[in-house]
């Protein structure tokens, strides 16, 4: 009879302990489950990759709807300053490239002042004769910089350009 005791206590702890190991498998599992889940979508970390993730596609959408500018530098100046001819300040801004708050804000509110203070045909009007291209100091096939100069030779002003290569069209980067 004790021998068959013993087995069936032996038994009973084998049981036992099948069962406290599955039980510990199944925590271990849902704990490294819980923490994978946590660092992939719930971290700090997780949220910030999230958020760039959303910005790369707000930026992409809004530089592929960015299609004023012109096939090269020349041609987005000249729509450029054939509307600052017109005074038409919103249409002149679109041809500025966007910023990281994907806005025109600081140019719209530029050429605002400066239609304010009747300077938009004098703009217009030194852009289109004193902007000469500045070939020599483009960083890239995708950047181009026209140079603006006094009756005396010197450097005036700087007119940045750059290739938006999603919608191909140049745009204003500088002023």
């Amino acid at each position: 009879m004790d021998l068959y005791k013993n087995n069936e206590l032996g038994s009973s702890g084998r049981r036992n302990f099948f069962v406290f190991s599955g039980v510990f498998l199944i925590i271990i599992i849902l704990a490294g489950g819980g923490y994978l889940t946590w660092q992939r979508y719930f971290s700090e970390g997780a949220q910030q990759i999230a958020a760039f993730n959303d910005y790369q596609e707000q930026m992409k959408g809004a530089y592929k709807n960015d299609t004023y500018g012109g096939a090269t530098p020349e041609e987005t100046l000249k729509f450029f300053v054939e509307a600052l001819k017109k005074g038409d300040v919103e249409l002149a801004s679109k041809y500025f490239a966007l910023d990281d708050n994907l806005s025109r804000e600081k140019w719209v509110n530029y050429l605002k002042d400066m239609k304010n203070k009747g300077y938009l045909g004098l703009m217009a009007n030194d852009i289109s004769t004193r902007a000469k291209p500045d070939l020599k100091n483009r960083l890239s096939q995708n950047d181009f910089k026209f140079v603006l100069y006094t009756d005396d030779g010197l450097v005036g002003a700087n007119i940045g350009m750059e290739f938006n290569i999603i919608s191909k069209v140049w745009k204003i980067e500088s002023l």
